[in-house]
Protein backbone atom coordinates (compact mmCIF):
# COMPACT_ATOMS: atom_id res chain seq x y z
CA UNK A 1 0.00 0.00 0.00
CA UNK A 2 1.18 3.89 -0.42
CA UNK A 3 -0.35 6.12 1.67
CA UNK A 4 -3.55 3.73 2.36
CA UNK A 5 -3.90 3.28 -1.48
CA UNK A 6 -3.48 0.28 -3.64
CA UNK A 7 -0.45 0.13 -5.58
CA UNK A 8 -1.65 -0.55 -8.78
CA UNK A 9 -4.13 2.35 -9.03
CA UNK A 10 -1.43 4.64 -7.57
CA UNK A 11 0.96 3.51 -10.61
CA UNK A 12 -1.60 3.42 -12.97
CA UNK A 13 -2.11 6.90 -11.93
CA UNK A 14 1.70 8.33 -12.04
CA UNK A 15 1.80 6.52 -15.65
CA UNK A 16 -1.13 8.25 -16.58
CA UNK A 17 -0.51 11.54 -15.29
CA UNK A 18 3.50 11.42 -15.94
CA UNK A 19 1.96 10.90 -19.41
CA UNK A 20 -0.63 13.53 -20.36
CA UNK A 21 2.58 16.00 -18.90
CA UNK A 22 4.14 15.08 -21.71
CA UNK A 23 1.79 15.38 -24.09
CA UNK A 24 1.11 19.03 -22.69
CA UNK A 25 4.77 19.49 -22.39
CA UNK A 26 5.16 18.37 -26.21
CA UNK A 27 2.11 20.23 -27.36
CA UNK A 28 3.50 23.73 -25.60
CA UNK A 29 -0.06 24.05 -23.78
CA UNK A 30 2.07 24.41 -20.56
CA UNK A 31 4.61 27.07 -20.11
CA UNK A 32 8.36 26.46 -20.32
CA UNK A 33 9.36 26.84 -17.07
CA UNK A 34 11.50 25.39 -13.81
CA UNK A 35 8.65 25.01 -11.95
CA UNK A 36 6.51 23.39 -14.83
CA UNK A 37 9.08 21.10 -15.63
CA UNK A 38 9.87 20.48 -12.18
CA UNK A 39 7.11 17.70 -12.27
CA UNK A 40 9.20 15.06 -14.44
CA UNK A 41 12.23 15.84 -12.22
CA UNK A 42 10.50 15.24 -9.50
CA UNK A 43 9.28 11.85 -10.78
CA UNK A 44 12.67 10.90 -11.94
CA UNK A 45 14.68 8.71 -9.23
CA UNK A 46 18.45 9.82 -9.05
CA UNK A 47 19.30 6.34 -10.82
CA UNK A 48 16.56 6.43 -13.41
CA UNK A 49 17.51 5.01 -16.54
CA UNK A 50 15.60 4.52 -19.80
CA UNK A 51 16.48 2.00 -22.70
CA UNK A 52 14.56 3.38 -25.61
CA UNK A 53 12.94 0.89 -28.71
CA UNK A 54 15.99 1.72 -30.52
CA UNK A 55 17.86 0.09 -27.52
CA UNK A 56 19.86 3.26 -26.20
CA UNK A 57 19.77 4.03 -22.75
CA UNK A 58 20.03 7.28 -21.50
CA UNK A 59 20.07 8.03 -17.62
CA UNK A 60 18.15 10.86 -15.63
CA UNK A 61 20.43 14.12 -16.47
CA UNK A 62 19.90 13.06 -20.69
CA UNK A 63 16.97 12.15 -20.23
CA UNK A 64 15.55 15.63 -18.38
CA UNK A 65 17.90 17.38 -20.85
CA UNK A 66 16.40 15.58 -24.04
CA UNK A 67 12.69 16.08 -22.33
CA UNK A 68 13.45 19.87 -21.73
CA UNK A 69 14.66 20.53 -25.41
CA UNK A 70 11.50 19.26 -26.38
CA UNK A 71 8.92 21.92 -25.42
CA UNK A 72 6.28 22.88 -28.28
CA UNK A 73 8.03 20.75 -30.78
CA UNK A 74 4.86 18.70 -31.70
CA UNK A 75 1.80 21.02 -31.20
CA UNK A 76 -0.68 18.00 -32.54
CA UNK A 77 0.55 14.93 -30.40
CA UNK A 78 -2.22 13.28 -28.48
CA UNK A 79 -0.59 10.25 -26.09
CA UNK A 80 -2.55 7.64 -24.00
CA UNK A 81 -1.97 4.78 -22.01
CA UNK A 82 -3.47 1.15 -22.46
CA UNK A 83 -3.41 -1.69 -21.43
CA UNK A 84 -1.97 -1.59 -18.13
CA UNK A 85 -1.32 -4.05 -15.70
CA UNK A 86 0.80 -3.89 -12.18
CA UNK A 87 3.16 -7.26 -12.95
CA UNK A 88 5.04 -6.52 -9.21
CA UNK A 89 3.72 -5.35 -5.84
CA UNK A 90 6.77 -5.69 -3.42
CA UNK A 91 6.82 -2.34 -1.70
CA UNK A 92 9.70 -0.67 -2.22
CA UNK A 93 10.05 -1.67 -6.09
CA UNK A 94 6.59 -1.68 -8.28
CA UNK A 95 6.89 -2.89 -11.72
CA UNK A 96 4.34 -2.19 -14.34
CA UNK A 97 3.58 -2.94 -17.87
CA UNK A 98 1.69 -0.77 -20.23
CA UNK A 99 0.97 0.37 -23.87
CA UNK A 100 2.16 3.88 -24.79
CA UNK A 101 0.33 4.93 -27.88
CA UNK A 102 0.86 8.47 -29.82
CA UNK A 103 -0.14 10.32 -32.87
CA UNK A 104 0.38 13.51 -34.41
CA UNK A 105 2.02 15.25 -37.24
CA UNK A 106 4.99 13.78 -36.70
CA UNK A 107 3.36 10.20 -37.15
CA UNK A 108 1.66 7.69 -35.38
CA UNK A 109 3.50 4.91 -32.70
CA UNK A 110 2.70 2.04 -30.38
CA UNK A 111 5.28 0.80 -27.81
CA UNK A 112 5.21 -1.46 -24.82
CA UNK A 113 6.81 -0.18 -21.69
CA UNK A 114 7.63 -2.21 -18.72
CA UNK A 115 8.37 0.47 -15.92
CA UNK A 116 10.16 -0.17 -12.42
CA UNK A 117 8.99 1.96 -9.06
CA UNK A 118 10.23 2.88 -6.16
CA UNK A 119 8.35 4.25 -3.40
CA UNK A 120 9.65 7.92 -2.35
CA UNK A 121 7.08 9.92 -0.78
CA UNK A 122 7.69 12.84 -1.64
CA UNK A 123 7.45 12.16 -5.06
CA UNK A 124 3.98 12.84 -7.36
CA UNK A 125 1.97 9.88 -6.35
CA UNK A 126 4.47 9.03 -3.97
CA UNK A 127 6.34 6.68 -6.62
CA UNK A 128 9.35 7.74 -8.51
CA UNK A 129 10.50 5.68 -12.10
CA UNK A 130 13.62 4.05 -11.91
CA UNK A 131 13.84 2.60 -15.09
CA UNK A 132 11.67 1.89 -18.06
CA UNK A 133 12.40 -0.41 -21.31
CA UNK A 134 10.70 0.42 -24.19
CA UNK A 135 9.40 -2.04 -27.34
CA UNK A 136 8.06 -1.13 -30.57
CA UNK A 137 4.50 -2.48 -31.19
CA UNK A 138 4.88 -2.59 -34.72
Amino acid sequence: MISGEDSAVVVRREINELHAFFEQWLSGKVPDSDAVFARVESALAPDFTLVDPFGQEADRATMAALLRGLWNTRPQVHIWIEAYRLLLDAPPLLVARYEEWQEGSAGNTRRISTAVFRTAPTAPNGVQWVRVHETWIV
